[in-house]
């Protein structure tokens, strides 16, 4: 299970990750609705931040995703293992 974490919601919400070979979605695990979902052509790349407590607030276990015209969403988890899984995917 990961957090959720974009500029349209106001707090991170638990979901989980579904990644195929034409699509990245998260489902929210109390409602089961999706709440993000894009074709893996739309994603721009991906990046693991250096945890810090500036203003960004990135935190250990964090993975910024990068998609169509530069939006971003982060996915957080506290298993470092699951993020490295998926960046290799």
């Amino acid at each position: 299970m990961l957090l959720l974490r974009c500029r349209s919601l106001n707090e991170a919400v638990p979901c989980l990750l579904g990644i195929s070979d034409c699509a990245l979605t998260m489902v929210e695990v109390a409602t089961k609705q999706l709440i993000f979902g894009i074709p893996c052509q739309a994603v721009l790349g991906w990046s693991v931040p250096i945890p810090s407590h500036d203003q960004f607030g990135f935190r250990r276990g964090d993975l910024l995703v990068y998609y169509g015209r530069g939006e971003r969403v982060t996915l957080q988890t506290d298993d470092i293992d699951s993020r490295d899984e998926i960046v290799q995917r």
